[in-house]
């Protein structure tokens, strides 16, 4: 199956500290699955305050893989405190 995961981190870390984040879930995709396509929004506004941020750094990710790989990488996103938000989809 095909899934696309929006990643939502907080805007404030530092371009390393993001950058590393970033490559951590790509690798993980990458010994999961097939990594598609990332990519890199930027720093935008959030549409709302959370836990009193107003601004994200947004990540696309498009790949293939299994149930299993969103629920361990989900599990990851839940417990990083760096993380925002995270939304997956089917696509």
């Amino acid at each position: 199956m095909n899934y696309e995961t929006v990643l939502v981190l907080d805007a404030l870390l530092s371009d390393a500290v993001l950058e590393a984040e970033v490559n951590k879930a790509t690798e993980f995709i990458k010994q999961k699955g097939q990594l598609l396509n990332v990519n890199r929004w930027g720093k935008r506004r959030l549409s709302y305050n959370i836990r009193k941020k107003t601004h994200g750094d947004y990540t696309v990710f498009n790949y293939s893989g299994s149930g299993k790989l969103i629920d361990e990488m989900e599990q990851g996103f839940r417990f990083n405190e760096n993380v925002l938000r995270y939304l997956t989809v089917r696509a």
